[in-house]
């Protein structure tokens, strides 16, 4: 899954990429989720407060936070070198400013859409090492954890802890909004937990032991779910 944030004061600039890039992606059936917003600080603030995002089309010239103000914050107040910046501006008189925070291309206004799905394709080459990781926020800090030192995901009072075989990370979230991005081994076996299928040392009837040792319970109305994901997960890694 990719995230893909669009940001520019002038509506119709925002619809024009937002439908490039939905016809583009329907088309090739590559799973995106597209936020559109018309003011930088309106973007900024849903980072903060939401999830970053993997490609960002922004303009450079709006009134209350403008895109190289909001470039320098994602790059050095939230740390976060991995977020492709896009863009998109009627004027080229930024050359210098640009360059501090390591856009991945500039287009010109007016936008010529090939330009805007040619940026896409090189984020998604771009951000493909990202996805073998599980990326979160606590508070302005960003947190990369490879998937294969994930042994479950809990989810408690709005809260998801990712639990490793040395740590625990917590951060607000919903387990519903993350099973989309996660690799085919993750399955849910109850609505407070998903498991790494690679970590679980035992299986039993209603409970799995984790290689923490940690038993979880297996939902009554996630059991045949269970059953069937762990078998195409042993089915697909058959095929590799």
């Amino acid at each position: 899954m990719l995230n893909i944030a669009i940001c520019d004061d002038v509506r119709a600039i925002c619809h024009f990429i937002e439908n490039a890039l939905i016809q583009y992606t329907q088309a090739n059936k590559i799973r995106a989720e597209i936020e559109v917003f018309y003011d930088g600080t309106d973007l900024y603030d849903f980072i903060c407060r939401e999830h970053g995002f993997d490609l960002i089309y922004l303009d450079i010239e709006m009134p209350s936070l403008s895109g190289i103000e909001l470039s320098r914050n994602i790059r050095s107040v939230l740390c976060d070198s991995d977020t492709e910046i896009v863009f998109v501006s009627g004027t080229t008189q930024y050359d210098r400013q640009l360059f501090d925070v390591q856009p991945l291309h500039f287009i010109a206004k007016p936008i010529d859409p090939q330009l805007v799905i040619k940026d896409l394709e090189l984020a998604r080459r771009r951000c493909g090492d990202l996805e073998k990781t599980h990326i979160f926020q606590i508070g302005r800090d960003t947190f990369r954890i490879p998937y294969n030192q994930i042994l479950y995901f809990e989810s408690r009072n709005r809260k998801i802890t990712v639990v490793t075989e040395t740590n625990l990370f917590t951060y607000y979230g919903q387990l519903q909004k993350i099973i989309p991005s996660l690799p085919i081994q993750f399955c849910r076996i109850h609505k407070s937990y998903i498991i790494n299928l690679r970590r679980v040392m035992e299986f039993h009837a209603a409970a799995v032991t984790m290689s923490d040792g940690a038993v979880l319970s297996i939902g009554e109305t996630y059991k045949q779910s269970f059953k069937e994901h762990k078998k195409r997960q042993l089915l697909e890694e058959e095929d590799v």
